[in-house]
């Protein structure tokens, strides 16, 4: 026990009653004179003291307090010797000097079986390990069992036999489980992939991901936690620009859509059903991605001698299948052997050259040109009517039957880099209040309408005929349509045109509303 000095111990009373089965018993008021074991402070005390013992013997066994501050933990002791002597003289000496203090060391173990039979022995006794559980651990279903050979050392399971650490991880495992995912867990996880991608393949300017809900919903959160300074900082450093295709649009990542399901393709084809561990995945991921990478990125000539170009010549040079050329490097190893001139390294410059305006040339002739077969669609008589804003559309969902289909209204157009229309805001209709805006494809976008393609301008070449004869015959087209002609406007007569009409005016009117 460490006593407490007297002009101290006022700090530390409390009451004490005579007899508790008693109403009306008298109570005192006491005051530690030790140490109090159990408040917050406590492992704050145990270590000053402790420390403040050590120090008091510096100068007279300064290696082994020296040592013993370096190995304690609050008021366990962890430390080694290099000989079963040492081990043993080290035991001795540290017990009688804690000795002193009023400090009785005890519990000790080793991983050497002929050391540990002789502290037992010097200690007379031996700790059960059931000893070292509280009642509180017990009750609570949390003593975690121990096999022969281990011990017991910082709430850890040390097997002094392999000298290995054992760990139960069932309790953390369904902790996890109940829990679930955290913010910080998230942040954490999507920063280590992110710096293991740029180790491998350098900072890239640009990131393009799918807009899917996990995706959208984890940049939501990133961007909320990630305020600190130092952070935002390290992500300016790097000016990574980071986007978001479309929702509802894969085909927009095409590059990156079309390598995810060669990808999974190839894993399918190698895996199959079977159960693989994490080496052995990761060498499957690695293998498949050496096998995109050395595909041809052009058609293969069948009496061509050269190796078509692939997407590991663009990062190493060769293909990643080849075998190495050991000729060529003894030949080069061999010139660079000898003494190094002027003549030789300007030889190498020259031929380095010349291998690069090959591989442009190459790349320029078999490649690029390659990219410009383009495939032409034949002119329609009919197409659908380009969106603009404020038109009445029909928002396609894969959730749901046509019927079910919501009506909005366009509220911005989404331009593409080529100028033209590649998406839309709509604003859906609601029966209340509250609006909802969702960005969408044109292509899950439906007018409700489809007008006739623009008349084709008049060429040049072709003769006017008489305008008498396209009047008359334009006259039996509108009697035929149903439809009239008055002050020179078109006038539509049909039912079903009429109804559309104000179907389409009825909308417009609820959507302003609204």
């Amino acid at each position: 026990m460490i006593s407490i000095a007297e002009k101290d111990r006022n700090a530390l009373r409390f009451l004490w009653v005579k007899n508790p089965l008693e109403e009306s018993s008298d109570y005192t008021v006491l005051r530690f004179t030790r140490v109090v074991f159990g408040v917050s402070s406590s492992p704050f005390l145990l270590n000053a003291t402790v420390h403040y013992h050590l120090t008091l013997n510096l100068e007279l066994q300064k290696a082994l307090v020296s040592k013993l501050l370096r190995s304690f933990y609050v008021d366990d002791v962890i430390t080694g010797a290099n000989t079963v002597k040492e081990a043993f003289s080290l035991y001795t000496e540290s017990k009688e000097l804690m000795r002193k203090g009023g400090f009785n060391l005890c519990k000790f173990n080793t991983n050497d079986p002929a050391l540990q039979e002789r502290i037992s022995l010097n200690e007379g006794t031996c700790t059960a390990p059931e000893a070292d559980e509280t009642y509180t651990q017990m009750a609570l279903n949390k003593v975690q069992t121990k096999l022969r050979g281990e011990r017991k050392v910082l709430g850890l399971i040390w097997n002094v036999d392999d000298d290995e650490m054992v760990y139960d991880l069932r309790n953390v495992v369904d902790t996890v489980t109940e829990v679930g995912p955290t913010k910080r867990q998230i942040v954490s996880l999507t920063g280590r992939s992110f710096r293991r991608f740029t180790s491998r393949r350098g900072t890239p300017l640009k990131v393009i991901s799918d807009n899917g809900t996990t995706f959208t919903s984890a940049a939501k959160v990133i961007n909320s936690i990630v305020t600190d300074r130092a952070v935002s900082e390290y992500m300016s450093g790097l000016r990574v620009d980071w986007r978001f295709n479309l929702e509802k649009a894969p085909w927009w990542g095409g590059l990156f859509e079309r390598m995810i399901g060669l990808m999974k393709r190839c894993l399918r084809k190698i895996i199959g059903r079977s159960g693989l561990t994490y080496d052995e995945l990761l060498t499957a991921i690695i293998e498949v991605e050496s096998i995109l990478n050395s595909r041809p990125l052009c058609f293969i000539a069948s009496d061509d001698l050269e190796e078509p170009l692939t997407p590991s010549h663009l990062i190493t040079g060769r293909r990643l299948t080849n075998i190495p050329d050991e000729l060529c490097y003894r030949r080069i190893n061999e010139e660079f052997n000898d003494e190094v001139s002027p003549t030789l390294l300007n030889r190498r410059l020259r031929y380095l050259h010349a291998v690069l305006d090959k591989f442009w040339v190459r790349w320029r002739d078999e490649y690029l040109l390659s990219l410009r077969e383009r495939y032409t669609r034949e002119q329609k008589s009919c197409s659908p009517r380009k969106i603009k804003v404020g038109d009445v559309v029909i928002v396609h969902s894969d959730e749901k039957a046509r019927s079910f289909w919501k009506l909005g209204r366009v509220e911005e157009i989404i331009m593409g880099a080529d100028g033209n229309a590649r998406g839309g805001v709509v604003r859906l209709l609601s029966k209340g209040k509250r609006t909802t805006l969702l960005k969408r494809p044109v292509q899950k976008l439906i007018p409700l309408e489809v007008e006739e393609s623009p008349e084709m301008e008049e060429s040049p070449d072709i003769e006017r005929t008489d305008p008498t004869v396209d009047a008359s015959e334009k006259k039996k087209e509108d009697d035929r349509e149903g439809t009239v002609i008055e002050d020179g406007n078109r006038k539509s007569t049909r039912p079903r045109r009429i109804a559309a009409v104000e179907a389409r005016d009825k909308i417009l009117a609820r959507l302003c509303e609204n």
